[in-house]
């Protein structure tokens, strides 16, 4: 995962959030449009956005055409000094009818900031087959649909998105919260934050003490440290989590995961699973298979205590000793099963129902 938290970001977080508490002493408000352009554009259009301090809303209209305007407002003890504030903002907007770009930020300047507040809003109307290139830090993003492919950073805020079906997506954020109602393929990158998503397909995710919710999901593919993990309905599930709590409302296929000081619980197997593969370390395994479905059971057990129905198993193998057990059944009536349960543990209590 990338890492682009600096030195001078957290300064820059510390002065922001010092300007905010102090905006109750100034006295002087001035709100400006900075810029304002459009441009025609194609169906191919690469829309590129950097901004800093305040909010970006990001609009679909049916035009071939990119609006965008950027409007700042300022707090703070005199005219002057806001406009001095004002002053130091740097906009740059330009584009033809393949590419548009834009980006807004807060230059250095001399004295203290205590006495003021700044936000700049960026208002874009775009229509809903851009390829989107955002980047934004300090603030919070909207954004509406897009078709094309989206590739998003955000790091001290949070970010809100309408639906992005594009067939390569990509969203990394640190230190926020974002809120998805519809994504196609994607690569999620996460530190430090929460990611909320409605509706996705085939993801994949890295985190990193955050957490991840999905109510639909197709395939994850996750490599995870710290945080927690929940999907209403998922059909496909791999990957690695380390001091990560797992839990699966509905499975319906397959699930493949190594995982170390944590938890995984599955509320619903449904029949027609194919596989679930499971190679845990200190953590619990809690698995509900629903009634009727007949599996083939292998369990490889260190220093754990086991659960499993065994008034419906058919067990060819139980071998026990002080601290290891190895178990392999077939449960329920179909012998000829293909659908495979595989746990190999150490130091986990394993609960089959």
């Amino acid at each position: 995962m990338k890492r682009k938290i600096t030195t001078c970001f957290a300064t820059l977080v510390v002065l922001f959030f010092v300007g905010g508490q102090q905006v109750l002493r100034a006295e002087e408000t001035i709100e400006k449009v900075l810029i304002k352009k459009q441009f025609d554009v194609n169906q191919q259009v690469n829309l590129n956005i950097s901004h800093e301090f305040g909010k970006v809303y990001c609009k679909n209209w049916e035009k071939p055409v990119i609006s965008i305007t950027i409007t700042a407002k300022v707090a703070a003890r005199t005219t002057d000094k806001a406009n001095d504030v004002i002053d130091r903002i740097v906009t740059s907007v330009s584009g033809n009818g393949s590419e548009v770009n834009a980006s807004c930020k807060l230059s250095s300047g001399k004295g203290s900031n205590s006495n003021q507040q700044i936000e700049i809003t960026m208002e874009v109307m775009m229509p809903k087959y851009v390829n989107l290139n955002l980047s934004h830090h300090f603030g919070s993003a909207w954004i509406g649909e897009v078709t094309g492919n989206a590739t998003i950073e955000s790091q001290y805020g949070d970010l809100t998105a309408t639906s992005l079906t594009g067939t390569a997506n990509e969203v990394e954020m640190s230190f926020g919260k974002a809120t998805i109602d519809l994504l196609s393929n994607a690569k999620l990158e996460v530190s430090y934050g929460k990611i909320t998503v409605e509706k996705a397909g085939e993801i994949s995710l890295e985190t990193e003490y955050s957490d991840a919710f999905f109510g639909d999901l197709n395939k994850a593919t996750i490599e995870m440290e710290g945080g927690h993990f929940e999907a209403l309905l998922i059909n496909n599930i791999e990957g690695e989590s380390n001091f990560t709590n797992i839990k699966i409302g509905k499975l319906a296929q397959n699930a493949r995961i190594e995982m170390s000081y944590g938890a995984i619980e599955i509320q619903d197997l449904k029949q027609g699973f194919s596989t679930i593969s499971l190679d845990t370390e200190f953590s619990n395994v809690d698995l509900a298979i629903a009634p009727g479905t007949s599996y083939r059971l292998r369990i490889d057990s260190k220093f754990g205590n086991i659960q499993f129905p065994e008034k419906n198993a058919v067990v060819s193998k139980d071998i026990q000793d002080i601290s290891d057990r190895l178990i392999e059944a077939v449960i329920g009536t179909q012998n000829n099963t293909t659908a495979l349960v595989s746990i190999n543990s150490s130091y986990t209590n394993i609960k089959i129902k």
